[in-house]
């Protein structure tokens, strides 16, 4: 893994924050959980056509495309 190296933004972490969803304050993260995923899916030899069924939600992030393994790992 490539350590130090934050993708997307920290939540401000405070009632009534900016990120803050409702009264209780859960917070939604600046970066979907297939971010991670993918690249490792690929990495593990996962090809694209088959991406959809090991990743349903990735379709829902064009952002995606844009990221490689080597973003995430040495």
């Amino acid at each position: 893994m490539r350590g130090g190296v934050l993708h997307g933004t920290f939540p401000e972490l405070r009632i009534g924050g900016p990120d803050c969803v409702s009264a209780r304050c859960p917070t939604l993260p600046s970066s979907p959980w297939e971010q991670i995923w993918k690249p490792l899916a690929k990495w593990l030899g996962v090809e694209d056509s088959y991406l959809s069924a090991v990743l349903p939600n990735v379709g829902r992030f064009p952002a995606l495309s844009n990221l490689t393994a080597t973003d995430y790992f040495l």
